[in-house]
């Protein structure tokens, strides 16, 4: 569906979306506080469990938010196909690259900033079609190849990238000041007035 920058429909994007960011954080927080478990190559199989789920969880809102952002910059709610998906992820990816190489290059990076050799000239090309299939096969489907999908292999290529993007979003997606947003429905949920119970 078409709308344009301002009406409803985009209020009501915007919404999903600080609630989708929200969901990376989340995720991603529970991610950090399960990693030391990782480490452990004898650690126990129920925090590895843990791990994979947030780490997942982490992957696909991660995905949803992009293409969640890729619908608002066109203006339009369809949903993209695989190959317009993964060219939208890979023109990101490259814009966060080349503004931290130029950044580091001109001597304008934070002293926190990793050196120039964390940051390639160019985007992966298959990372954008990996993230994807990672998303679809850890989370959002279920199918067979869940159970041979190595996604520690896709940590060791393609963390740094997640992180970035993640990092990117949050000055415009963040919550402003700690204030959780309103957003709508999301933050009315309720489940009504507490039952009395029945006397017997």
């Amino acid at each position: 569906m078409r709308f344009e920058y301002g009406d409803e429909t985009d209020r009501r994007l915007v919404q999903s979306l600080q609630h989708e960011y929200m969901r990376c954080r989340d995720a991603f927080g529970e991610f950090v506080l399960c990693a030391p478990s990782l480490i452990d190559p004898n650690g126990h199989r129920t925090d590895k469990y843990f791990a994979y789920n947030a780490y997942a969880r982490l992957i696909h809102h991660l995905y949803e938010f992009l293409m969640g952002c890729a619908s608002r910059r066109q203006g339009d709610t369809r949903p993209l196909r695989a190959e317009q998906a993964d060219r939208l992820v890979t023109d990101h990816l490259q814009r966060i690259l080349t503004a931290r190489r130029r950044a580091i290059l001109a001597g304008q990076a934070p002293s926190w900033e990793n050196g120039l050799e964390a940051y390639p000239e160019t985007a992966p090309s298959d990372f954008a079609s990996s993230f994807r299939r990672h998303r679809n096969v850890a989370l959002a489907h279920v199918a067979p190849d869940r159970s041979v999908l190595d996604l520690s292999d896709f940590y060791s290529s393609s963390h740094r990238y997640l992180v970035m993007m993640l990092e990117d979003a949050s000055f415009a997606w963040g919550p402003r000041g700690g204030e959780l947003p309103d957003l709508g429905a999301i933050t009315a949920f309720s489940i009504g007035a507490p039952v009395t119970p029945v006397q017997g």
